[in-house]
């Protein structure tokens, strides 16, 4: 018996000419609901914004004399004040459905989180029914339970978690004992992780370089976009030790980067101005556009580059390489970087906002007069924008690039770091709706735009994201200066310490970098500071996703 079985035993067929429904959770939008009312004779229509559209629709099927069902969404108090009354006045059956109508006693939060597809599995999975009103908690706990029929952990507890259940079991996957899961390794998925391995023994057997991580990171993340890109695949079993070895290697290595030489390539994102300066002096390019991708890992540039190179057809040369972060990897910290030049102890007074980037970018590119041949530029000639990504922003960038002057142009693109931080599904939704966000257009015909300007483009990001598990939540009150996910900033080392203790798994480590009242406390590997057993994607901390990040040149390829 599915779910749609008990609204559908209240409508036999053209048992009413009109009927008003009530919805309270949008189960009027599933298809095969629709579908199978008006199997039974019955036309659909929604009241909603559009009250004209409404009648119109009502009145021509009132001309047929067909059975009628308005659907009324109950998203608004009071919405039946606002109804036609004489609509009202005809109605042969008036009545209302929730999602408490269908799971009695669940919660009708928790519920409304999962689509109606999984509303199915749930309702053909559970037999017996709380005889009392659970909460929130207590129904994501009843829910694991009852589907992977054993009791499990709260802790362990997540709607991230629910969703993969429930994508497993969809999927006819073996359950076995704690909820771990027969999953195979595919032939596309096995000759990425024989490689990791190999590349890992050499990480291990030979002190790595920071040329070893930068190009390991592209490698890692294709291992990433492969095993989301398939159904249920296993996390690669010796990720624990690569996260390991890449922290202990950060710690003992990281403040070395920052004096290494940008002449071929940035090593670290403060360079990445110094960088573009001198293709300029090198009259490597005539017009730079430097494209910042708040929160794109190697993995999510990956879904780019690839939707790119399909749609332009080899019209535009890419060229790879990567670069090291600032640390912490928080946006305030690590995006301002790119724009000022600088290390985070030149813009302490700042280190919380980004609201500086503009006259920061400004500020380096004037300062190069005089500094570098042939550079003198005038404020006319250097643009900031921040945008989120819309296909509408094209308009907004075109306009600022239309001054005839404009020759230097560093741009912010929020979409993927605000994909990132509403995402509940995890890794695997994350690469989902950045290939949505892609096909929308906007990163192409961007490319496209920048390119007939005659820009060189550069691209990077501020860091990367990771999915992460809650470790519980560290409550100091007014002691933390910044409170974030995979990182707390303290304003002196022994309040760090102090709440260290507390969590000894956590570690403190202060790169010289970084101002002296700008002390951060890590989440270790693959956890963070939040409810325990919470899973999220988020950034802040030390792993490879998080901390290198792709620095990408595109320029025009030659005709053939």
């Amino acid at each position: 018996m599915s779910w749609r079985d008990r609204i559908l035993k209240d409508f036999p067929a053209e048992a009413y000419t009109l009927t008003i429904v009530g919805d309270r959770h949008q189960l009027f939008a599933d298809q095969k609901l629709r579908s199978q009312l008006r199997d039974r004779g019955y036309e659909l229509i929604f009241y909603g914004s559009d009250s004209i559209k409404f009648r119109y629709e009502y009145e021509q099927l009132r001309i047929k004399n067909s059975p009628i069902i308005a659907i009324v969404p109950l998203d608004e108090a009071n919405i039946f004040n606002k109804f036609p009354y004489d609509i009202l006045n005809r109605t042969s059956f008036r009545t209302e459905y929730g999602l408490n109508d269908l799971f009695p006693n669940l919660n009708e939060n928790i519920l409304a989180k999962f689509n109606s597809d999984e509303w199915e599995q749930i309702y053909t999975s559970i037999t017996n029914y709380p005889n009392t009103p659970l909460g929130e908690k207590a129904t994501q706990i009843f829910l694991q339970e009852t589907l992977s029929k054993s009791p499990l952990p709260s802790a362990t507890t997540s709607i991230a978690q629910l969703h993969i259940l429930l994508r497993d079991i969809s999927n006819g996957y073996q359950l076995l004992s704690n909820y771990q899961i027969n999953r195979p390794i595919t032939d596309d998925l096995q000759p990425i992780y024989d490689e990791l391995a190999t590349h890992l023994n050499q990480l291990q057997t030979h002190p790595p370089t920071h040329k070893n991580w930068l190009e390991f990171a592209p490698l890692w993340a294709k291992a990433i976009v492969t095993r989301y890109a398939t159904i249920n695949a296993p996390e690669w079993e010796h990720q624990s030790q690569l996260d390991i070895l890449f922290s202990n290697w950060i710690q003992q290595n990281y403040d070395k980067l920052h004096n290494r030489s940008f002449i071929k390539s940035p090593i670290t994102l403060d360079k990445i101005p110094h960088f573009l300066s001198r293709q300029i002096e090198n009259k490597s390019a005539q017009k730079i556009a430097l494209i910042v991708f708040d929160g794109m890992g190697w993995d999510t540039w990956l879904i780019l580059e690839k939707f790119l190179a399909a749609r332009n057809n080899q019209k535009h040369k890419i060229t790879r390489s990567s670069t090291f972060a600032m640390l912490p990897t928080l946006t305030s910290i690590s995006r301002q970087s790119i724009f000022a030049g600088k290390l985070p102890q030149s813009y302490a007074d700042s280190l919380k906002t980004t609201s500086k980037e503009p006259s920061h970018w400004r500020n380096f590119w004037l300062e190069q007069n005089g500094q570098n041949q042939g550079q003198n530029w005038t404020k006319n000639a250097i643009a900031y924008l921040n945008v989120r990504g819309n296909p509408a922003d094209i308009a907004t960038i075109s306009e600022t690039l239309a001054h005839p002057k404009q020759k230097i142009f560093g741009l912010v693109v929020t979409k993927i770091d605000d994909i990132s931080h509403g995402m509940t599904l995890g890794t695997q939704g994350l690469h989902q709706q950045t290939k949505q966000w892609v096909e929308q257009g906007f990163f192409a015909d961007l490319v496209d735009l920048l390119s007939d300007r005659g820009y060189h483009i550069y691209i990077t990001a501020d860091h990367g994201m990771i999915e992460a598990t809650g470790m519980g939540r560290i409550n100091e009150g007014a002691f933390v200066e910044q409170r974030g996910e995979r990182v707390r900033i303290y304003s002196d080392q022994a309040l760090s310490q102090t709440a260290c203790s507390k969590y000894p798994d956590a570690l403190f480590w202060h790169s010289q970098i970084l101002p002296a009242d700008c002390q951060p406390l890590f989440a270790p590997h693959r956890v963070a500071f939040v409810e325990s057993g919470d899973r999220l994607m988020c950034h802040g901390g030390i792993s490879i996703e998080e901390v290198i990040v792709p620095f990408i040149e595109i320029s025009t390829s030659a005709a053939p």
